[in-house]
């Protein structure tokens, strides 16, 4: 069986897990809707101008109010809801891409690997037929099932292109990894796990025993480097398939109880589901399966034209130039000329995460005062001080990845104007929603940022932890 044909049902599970990703992202900043996507909060909107480009296209742009960006995200929700259900599907999919484009370039700051992922899972979303099964627009063509699976495509090269682009992923994340930690000293893990800003508690565990790490290391390494090819080999295809899935799938549970990444595990699974085979969904339907490992096998039609299958192939070529370049350090004319509108789009596959690894990290509080002279914790609503100490309230340290990823972008603002201004903002809206949410005896009249910086050491794993404070910012009266 061929390693490019894919299984209408795996199409299907896609569908409903992007959607799904793409759901709870949603519903997970809305919690901080006023302070990432107002221009009462952190980037109010001139700001955000001044520093993006002409590609950074955003609907949320037309209007900074709060009942907008509810509009905005009840909208966006829908959306979400008719692509998981598979109604109008091809609309919805392409609508729910927008929609979480908008959503990126209105506040880049708050970005991570795993809004890349889902920009590129969104984009093949579009572009494969992933409502021609279990879905809505299924159900009411009123076809029979035999109907239904005679007229579907199971292979395109749309499709291919699809896998090919998927398994990528973990290849160039693997060639990014070659470095000494990963290839000479093997401690990388054992690094990454030190870098306390970005991890859990379990992972506070795990960094105890160096030669596990080790063992972690090198298997991280040559499972992202062999799975993509391993996906694709002939012998035993659908069997085979199966069992690196699951590896892979490990490795991103892996990642989801050891580091606080935001949703790419999640997405990652979303990713690996477009590969299970027709094994897969036969056995958990308990059927017989044929003695030569090929699970029964539909007739491959053809659905779309021509011109979808172009342009799907004509864009892996460039996302696979555009990765090669940007992973040998090539600037020619072509990448140039690339990453504006691959940015643009989400979809720029430059994947360095844990690339290069320090075991040292820090972390953002903020100290207010009241009027009466109490030290608080504004960051937290709490009246207890601000702790200095990193460890004392346990992992992980933010409250928030999209919290870490902005406070993080905001540290080196001691010589870069913006940043400063982004620094400004998010104190005066902590003083805002601090003297509207707590009593007015504790009226919050000063806040400084205060940077931990936290050093490991690399033999003897102890750590040392460095104070850099701000001026008071006097809150708004």
């Amino acid at each position: 069986m061929s390693p490019f044909i894919i299984d209408p049902r795996s199409l299907a599970l896609f569908r409903v897990l992007i959607a799904s990703t793409f759901l709870i992202d949603l519903l997970h900043q809305l919690k901080n809707i006023e302070a990432f996507h107002t221009d009462n909060g952190i980037l109010p909107r001139k700001l955000l101008i001044d520093m993006s480009s002409m590609w950074n296209f955003s609907i949320n742009l037309a209007n900074g109010t709060l009942e907008f960006q509810y509009i905005f995200f009840t909208i966006s929700i829908i959306f979400g809801v008719t692509l998981m259900l598979g109604y109008k599907t091809r609309f919805s999919a392409f609508m729910s891409w927008i929609m979480f484009l908008s959503l990126c370039h209105h506040n880049p700051f708050i970005l991570n690997a795993s809004d890349r992922l889902q920009g590129i899972l969104m984009m093949w979303a579009v572009l494969l037929p992933v409502g021609n099964y279990y879905s809505l627009d299924n159900y009411l063509s009123k076809k029979t099932f035999n109907e239904k699976l005679d007229n579907y495509k199971f292979f395109s090269l749309t499709g291919a292109a699809c896998l090919l682009h998927f398994a990528s992923v973990y290849f160039f994340a693997a060639l990014y990894k070659q470095n000494d930690s990963w290839l000479i000293h093997h401690n990388a893990v054992w690094l990454s796990l030190n870098e306390d800003y970005i991890i859990k508690f379990p992972a506070t565990i795990a960094r105890e025993f160096k030669e596990l790490c080790k063992l972690m290391t090198v298997s991280a390494l040559y499972i992202e480097l062999l799975a993509p090819i391993l996906l694709f080999s002939t012998y035993k295809n659908q069997s085979l398939r199966l069992v690196v899935i699951a590896i892979l799938s490990f490795l991103q549970l892996g990642f989801f109880f050891l580091f606080e990444v935001g949703f790419f595990p999640i997405r990652s699974l979303a990713l690996h589901s477009i590969f299970l085979p027709s094994l897969f969904w036969e056995l958990i339907q308990r059927k017989k399966i044929s003695k030569n490992d090929s699970a029964p096998f539909y007739p491959v039609k053809k659905i779309s034209g021509y011109l979808l299958e172009i342009c799907a192939v004509i864009f892996f070529i460039l996302i696979m130039i555009f990765s090669v370049q940007s992973y040998t350090g090539n600037r020619s004319n072509i990448k140039k000329s690339l990453t504006p509108l691959f940015k643009a789009l989400r979809i720029s596959s430059e994947w360095t995460m844990f690339r290069r690894n320090t075991g040292n990290s820090s972390l953002v509080v903020f100290e207010g005062y009241t009027k009466t002279g109490q030290s608080v914790d504004p960051m937290n609503l709490s009246l207890d001080p601000v702790s200095l100490d990193p460890f004392s309230k346990g992992y992980p340290l933010y409250p928030d990845f999209r919290w870490r990823k902005i406070l993080s972008y905001m540290k080196n603002s001691y010589t870069n104007k913006n940043r400063s201004t982004m620094n400004k903002n998010t104190q005066k809206w902590l003083c805002k929603r601090w003297n509207k949410k707590m009593p007015k005896q504790h009226k919050l009249v000063k806040i400084r940022r205060i940077t931990l910086s936290i050093i490991t050491n690399r033999e003897s794993g102890e750590k040392k932890v460095n104070q850099r404070r701000d001026k008071y910012y006097n809150c708004p009266r």
